[in-house]
């Protein structure tokens, strides 16, 4: 359980608009425990840890809601395996534990409950990942950027902090000829799928951009 950067990150619900999530879960380890909660280490008052394991993964869904138009079957769930005994009969259960949760957490829309097995003996299996991520790619809709909006967006590698002020982030964008009202859709678009995150987006008053996330 990441106890820092998950919340944070559930600040941005609604704002990663391009972005997509994928869930692992364990079939050998951890079909007999999603209703329990997550393990954590000394005595931490992190919420979470009154929910169960399957509440906490599912939640994460939330992060590629969008707040302008709704969103449909973003949340991929892979079923990670080494034994095939009784397979399809787990995948059904954890079918079922997924939608009752998802339901319930009003997430169901965001997730696409074709769970995909994936057997990590099998090298040729193990192959699922790779070519999942090309047809995300490829299915991905285009839109047309700007040419100074990547030569901005690249300025960013020489940076020597993870975080820049709006102000310098400002005076960068005029050296590439961007206004204001263009780095702001700048800042929404590159946010949009984690590339940057734009603090200012949730906190009106922060003056940092993190660029390197």
């Amino acid at each position: 359980v990441q106890r820092k950067v998950a919340p944070f990150l559930q600040c941005f619900s609604g704002h990663y608009s391009k972005n997509s999530v994928w869930l692992f879960i364990n079939l050998d380890r951890d079909l007999s425990k999603l209703h329990l909660p997550p393990q954590l280490k000394g005595d931490d008052r992190f919420g979470m840890k009154w929910r169960s394991r399957v509440q906490y993964l599912l939640r994460s869904c939330r992060l590629c809601q969008g707040s302008k138009r709704k969103r449909k079957r973003v949340c991929t769930i892979f079923a990670i395996h080494e034994t095939m005994e009784n397979l399809a009969d787990r995948l059904y259960r954890l079918k079922l534990e997924c939608k009752n949760a998802a339901k319930q957490m009003g997430v169901h829309e965001l997730v696409d409950f074709d769970i995909v097995a994936v057997d990590v003996v099998s090298k040729a299996e193990q192959d699922i990942l790779r070519k999942r991520m090309m047809k995300l790619l490829h299915d991905v809709e285009s839109q047309e950027v700007p040419l100074s909006w990547i030569f901005l967006r690249g300025s960013f590698a020489l940076h020597h902090s993870t975080y820049i002020t709006r102000q310098e982030l400002q005076a960068k964008a005029n050296e590439c000829g961007i206004t204001e009202e263009e780095l702001q859709q700048f800042c929404e678009f590159f946010t949009s799928f984690g590339s940057i995150l734009d603090v200012q987006l949730i906190d009106p008053n922060s003056e940092y951009v993190i660029i390197k996330p």
